[in-house]
């Protein structure tokens, strides 16, 4: 991203407002991660005094700031124009210091050189999307959950009123603070419909031969890792050969219920979440057995058992989760493909900026959010 200039005392304190707006928002890109996925994300935030940064999302205190100068500067010259000082060359003054002035033009450039682009495709952005996702109940339902989570979260870990939340992040009130949650949902939902687009008819079936197995049933057994080795080694020992002599999964969770830990995992299928190791050695095991090699961590001996295993499913029922599973594997591959996304979206409306300056500055920031 360019330097911000510094001809104007008081941009330091904006630039200051402008990163907490602009740290705060990153948690917006995600809201529609699963809970236990945004409390990681808060956890990890509250280690830091300050939040992540997002380059993606324009930032609602700076566009009002300069919604308001401009507004400011066009009421002043269509009301009461006769207010405004002029130089000889037709420039108007709008600030002097002492010896020195600020002129609109110099206030305009200076505007336009740090915030102009990140206005401008909000404003983009808020066009295209709302004519294709217009707002519904579902959208208003989302939102409104999403802004309810964040600030319940800053009242729980800073006690923030809704007045400090709103003030700290930079927003005059909390319908504009939904107003960008929208903007970020409906660039989601575009996202998501974008990558989906991405994937092809070859890659649906290489991936159901390839990967897609019918569904299986297993359990484990776990023993923790003691300071004691020699203590978890017996342990261990004793209840493979238990298991060998005859002795159930059962048997051995109601024998050593004290001493290990145990879960039965039902069926697991090719989308499940899971160990890469763990699921590796399930599918090599037969029915109805176990894993007499345990799997060794940092803190555990796991053994695992296998049930039985399901007829795999026809590709046309499982096609969407299929779907889903390579438009996350492209998202992980690509950590800049929403910015694409969001490029793309521009170019397909037909976008052209006609400021030659605001262009050349559209495209490196295009080429600084999307290089690899």
């Amino acid at each position: 991203m360019p330097k911000k200039s510094k001809k104007i005392e008081n941009n330091k304190s904006i630039k200051n407002n402008e990163k907490k707006a602009n740290k705060f928002l990153e948690l917006f890109k995600s809201y529609e991660e699963p809970e236990d996925n945004k409390n990681n994300k808060l956890k990890e935030m509250m280690k830091t005094e300050d939040l992540k940064t997002n380059t993606s999302s324009t930032k609602s205190i700076i566009i009002s700031l300069v919604i308001g100068f401009f507004i400011g500067l066009m009421v002043m010259g269509l009301i009461i124009p006769d207010r405004i000082a002029k130089l000889e060359n037709g420039q108007e003054v709008i600030v002097e210091i002492k010896d020195k002035i600020i002129t609109a033009d110099n206030l305009y450039k200076d505007m336009k050189n740090n915030y102009a682009i990140n206005y401008l495709i909000q404003n983009i952005d808020n066009i295209i999307l709302s004519d294709l996702y217009p707002e519904d109940n579902d959208m208003k339902t989302a939102i409104n959950e999403t802004a309810d989570y964040y600030i319940a979260t800053y009242e729980t870990y800073y006690g923030y009123s809704l007045e400090q939340f709103l003030n700290s992040n930079g927003f005059k009130s909390r319908n504009e603070f939904l107003e960008q949650l929208k903007l970020d949902y409906r660039r989601n939902k575009y996202y998501k419909e974008y990558v989906k687009s991405l994937i092809t008819d070859k890659e649906i079936n290489d991936f159901y031969n390839a990967r897609v197995f019918g569904e299986i049933g297993t359990k484990y057994i776990s023993i923790n890792i003691e300071e004691d080795s020699n203590k978890t080694k017996l342990i261990l020992q004793t209840i493979l050969q238990q298991l060998e002599d005859g002795y159930t999964y059962e048997d051995i969770v109601k024998k050593y219920k004290t001493d290990i830990k145990y879960e039965d995992l039902g069926y697991i299928s090719f989308d499940t979440e899971i160990d890469n190791s763990y699921l590796n050695i399930l599918k090599k095991l037969s029915n109805n057995t176990y894993s007499t090699v345990p799997i060794k961590s940092s803190t555990d001996y796991k053994i695992i058992f296998r049930t039985n295993q399901k007829e795999k499913e026809e590709l046309d029922i499982i096609k969407d989760r299929i779907i889903k599973s390579l438009a996350l594997q492209k998202e992980n591959d690509d950590k800049t493909l929403y910015y694409k996304a969001l490029n793309q979206m521009r170019i397909d409306n037909k976008v052209i900026i006609k400021d030659t300056e605001l262009a050349m500055k559209y495209n490196n920031y295009i080429k600084e959010v999307t290089n690899n």
